[in-house]
Formats: structure tokens, C-alpha cells, sequence
């Protein structure tokens, strides 16, 4: 019977355990990482609504690969806020929105707001970065971009936001994947340059060649009067600059065509 009070206890505490498990949030925060959530991107009603749906994920997706950043996505305030707390937070303007008490729940260190609007033909979009534990605006920045250009805007909107968090040394500077965004190689579109003009300069001397072999060929037709050895010498001659021409001119030709062909292929 001494046996069973241990037990009893022993699986109380790992029921506790279990149901301690349960009650976690469900988005806990990486070792070593900072949390960074995202309000969704506010549209102005001249802006289409559309459009900010999709800055919210294109967003989301650029600052999650920032190592150092953990990134809470407009749904996961959702799912941890409401969307009636989440919605009104997103409609309101001074820093007194941003109370502390009211993201408990959402376990984040900073909250990056981002706003769109119109200002002639331009649209202007304006990016907040907020201290969730003082409650208060960090920092803020504003880009101005064509309003028809929805790559423009999402390139602007990124930039922006990543500007702020790596000014206040919360995000790093991303590098471009150079070979992923490079287009065509400038070694095979320079070798290709190379042998297009190596094939110019062998079809230039084919053709010289070629006048030359016309050129002996017409004197010995012209000459009033001449014997066997002097017509067999100059037809071997014109002979000769004839083959000349003849392997030039493929030689010369087959260089081009190839180095048109790695241009085109460096250049794509």
C-alpha cells in the first residue's frame, strides 16, 4: 500500500504536466530570435483592397527570411487576438492603441504597422514600428511610388519595412542571391563576341582571297600570248587562292554563326 500514494502522485503531476503542455501558446518564440509581428496592411479606400491582401503575405514571406526575426503573419494575430480586437487595432491611429496589456497574448517584441494611401498619383505608403512592451512608436518611415505600379509598391513596402528593423538593429540587410538573380553569363556572351568577330575577320580575308584568285585567273585569261609552265604556275596560284577563300569563308562563317549563337545564350 506504500506503493500507492507515489503513483497517485506521480500521475497527478503528469496529468498537471500534460494539461500545463495543452494551455502553451501556440506560437512560442525561437531561441536566440527575435518576434516581430505584422499588423495586415491597411489600404486606403482610393487603394484596392486586394492589393494589401497580397502585401500581407508578400511581407510576411520576405521578413521571414531574416534569420535573426521570428515573424507572427497577419492570420496568427488573428487566430491569437480575435479579428474584431485585431481589426480595431488595425483602424486606429495614435500611440495610445498600442497598450501593452492588449498583445499578452501574442508574446511579441515588436509590431510593424503598414498603411497605403494616395497623394496625387503617387502612392504613399507609410510603415510604424512599435516597442510592444513600452507600447509606443519606435520608428516610422514613409516611401512614395507610382500608384498603377503594384510591383512598385510591393518592392517599396518591403524595403521600407526592412529598412526600420535593420536602422534600429532589430533585422539584417538581406543579400541578394546574385546567382539566382543573375540573368545569362557574361563569360559564354564574351567568348561568343570572341569568335563572332574571329569568324568576321575569316570571312573578310576569304573574300580577299577569293578577288585574288579572280584577279590571277583574269590576268592569264588577258595575256595575249603564254606558255604551259607560266599558265600552270598562275593557275595553281589562283588554284590555291581559291582553296584559301573557299576555307576561310566556312571557317569564317562556322566561328559567326557559333558566336552568335553564345551571345544569344549569354545574354538570356
Amino acid at each position: 500500500m506504500r506503493f500507492v500514494v507515489p503513483l497517485v502522485l506521480l500521475s497527478c503531476a503528469v496529468a498537471d504536466h500534460a494539461v500545463a503542455a495543452d494551455s502553451q501558446p501556440a506560437y512560442r518564440l525561437s531561441t536566440g530570435s527575435i518576434r516581430v509581428a505584422l499588423l495586415p496592411v491597411r489600404c486606403g479606400r482610393d487603394m484596392p483592397v486586394e492589393l494589401c491582401s497580397t502585401l500581407d503575405e508578400s511581407l510576411g514571406v520576405e521578413l521571414s527570411r531574416d534569420p535573426r526575426l521570428d515573424v507572427l503573419s497577419s492570420r496568427d494575430l488573428e487566430v491569437l487576438m480575435g479579428a474584431q480586437q485585431l481589426q480595431a487595432l488595425q483602424s486606429c491611429e495614435g500611440e495610445s492603441c498600442f497598450d501593452a496589456s492588449s498583445f499578452q497574448q501574442v508574446e511579441a517584441a515588436y509590431l510593424v504597422a503598414v498603411a497605403i494611401g494616395r497623394i496625387g498619383h503617387d502612392a504613399l505608403i507609410t510603415a510604424r514600428l512599435v516597442d510592444m512592451k513600452r507600447g509606443t512608436v519606435l520608428d516610422r518611415d514613409d516611401a512614395r511610388v507610382a500608384k498603377g505600379s503594384e510591383d512598385g509598391i510591393d518592392q517599396a513596402t518591403r524595403e521600407v519595412v526592412q529598412a526600420l528593423l535593420v536602422r534600429r538593429g532589430i533585422g539584417t540587410t538581406l543579400t541578394v542571391d546574385n546567382d539566382s538573380d543573375k540573368h545569362g553569363s557574361p563569360g559564354v556572351f564574351f567568348a561568343g563576341a570572341t569568335f563572332t568577330t574571329l569568324g568576321a575577320v575569316g570571312i573578310v580575308g576569304g573574300g580577299a582571297l577569293g578577288a585574288m584568285a579572280l584577279l590571277e585567273a583574269s590576268a592569264l585569261d588577258k595575256a595575249a600570248s603564254v606558255d604551259k609552265v607560266t599558265f600552270d604556275q598562275g593557275a595553281g596560284v589562283a588554284r590555291n587562292y581559291a582553296l584559301g577563300a573557299d576555307v576561310a569563308f566556312v571557317a569564317g562563317t562556322t566561328l559567326a554563326l557559333a558566336g552568335v549563337v553564345m551571345m544569344i545564350a549569354g545574354g538570356l
